[in-house]
């Protein structure tokens, strides 16, 4: 499948978990279908796909639920973000892409 970010033939249609929001508001919906392209790494959702979301959304009441964990990442000081946040600063870091 063509890929309309960077014009491989190297997408697909797969299914994965996605986020939505945030704080009270966080859902996470399963088996949401999108176009993945092995090369760029962009996902695309369709118009479909996205009113379906979007009815998920503003439905919740009326949609099977399971209750999930959601961890909070917290930034303690560390040595290597710290290196990071000062070669930036300074101009000498290298991206990897």
């Amino acid at each position: 499948m063509h890929c309309s970010n960077c014009g491989q033939q190297t997408a697909s249609i797969r299914r994965r978990s996605k986020a939505y929001g945030k704080d009270d508001s966080l859902i996470v919906v399963e088996n949401v279908p999108m176009i993945s392209c092995r090369e760029c790494g962009m996902d695309f959702l369709s118009i479909k796909t996205v009113g379906q979301l979007e009815r998920l959304r503003d439905n919740l009441a009326e949609v099977p639920v399971r209750p999930v964990h959601v961890a909070i990442f917290r930034d303690e000081a560390d040595p290597v973000l710290d290196e990071l946040a000062e070669a930036a600063t300074l101009g000498s870091y290298q991206s990897t892409r």
